[in-house]
């Protein structure tokens, strides 16, 4: 009866003894991170005032949402908004948990104001950083297409420094 007793005691502590979550950081990050809250400072000093929030949809993909409105924006050429979707794929390293690290990024919204409306399209590759303290810095760059009513740009480039925080 003594050796059943043992031996069931210690089978039931070799067992919860593996029975512990194992605390993975990329795990308790992803759990940390969901959503990005971020604003491009550099093209705030030119009148376009912007914010996006990144939501992290799966363990490789997030959704981006961003509004801008333009103030007198780049030398008084245009006043207006600008509404745009992307959605971004991130390649990072396993052991990084989205949404951080390298990315490829789609993009498509609308723009308006002043009597014109247009579209733009384009992506983007980048890299986003996000500290433990929740401090996020996304750089991005790419192509993109703008068409204001029948005014085609062609192909432009699209530079993103996006600064904010994460929860």
């Amino acid at each position: 009866m003594k050796n059943t007793l043992l031996i069931a005691t210690f089978i039931f502590c070799f067992i919860s003894a593996f029975g512990q979550q194992e605390n993975n950081p990329a795990q308790m990050s992803l759990e940390r991170f969901k959503n990005v809250i971020k604003t491009n400072p550099i093209t705030m000093a030119f009148g376009d005032f912007n914010a996006t929030w990144e939501r992290a949809i799966s363990d490789r993909s997030a959704m981006t949402y961003s509004v801008n409105i333009f103030a007198g924006a780049f030398g008084g050429e245009f006043d207006g908004f600008a509404a745009t979707v992307g959605y971004k794929y991130y390649f990072t390293h396993s052991k990084l948990s989205i949404p951080e690290g390298f990315y490829g990024r789609i993009l498509g919204g609308i723009l308006g104001g002043e009597g014109e409306v247009g579209f733009r399209v384009g992506g983007q590759v980048g890299y986003q950083w996000i500290w433990d303290s929740g401090f996020a810095l996304d750089l991005g760059l790419g192509p993109q297409v703008i068409a204001i009513d029948e005014d085609f740009s062609g192909v432009v480039p699209s530079f993103f420094l996006g600064i904010g925080y994460a929860f």
